[in-house]
């Protein structure tokens, strides 16, 4: 797994899967967490948007040579953050997909 530089110029909407957004129930600012695989040419990028209100705070790409891989790990984050029994105060559930 390695990060990698996104090309700014490429249509990424048309090669999404498995979207998944994300919403802490009990967050005051609405924090949420919006998770999608993306096919490229040469494999296949996880890519994560979080923040709160509405405004994107954070962003992060996780690059996989194929697609179970990719998958794996896409639902492995979305476990994490669904986890009832984590340590984090923020609790979030899946809003849709």
């Amino acid at each position: 797994m390695k990060c990698i530089q996104l090309d700014l110029f490429r249509d990424w909407e048309r090669v999404r899967t498995e979207e998944t957004f994300l919403e802490a129930s009990n967050s005051s600012k609405k924090a949420f967490y919006h998770i999608w695989i993306e096919k490229l040419d040469e494999g296949f990028i996880v890519r994560k948007e979080s923040g709160v209100s509405g405004k994107i705070l954070d962003r992060k790409n996780w690059w996989f040579e194929n697609y179970q891989e990719a998958k794996e790990y896409h639902q492995k984050l979305i476990r994490e953050k669904t986890n009832p029994s984590r340590k984090s105060p923020r609790k979030y559930t899946i809003k849709h997909t």
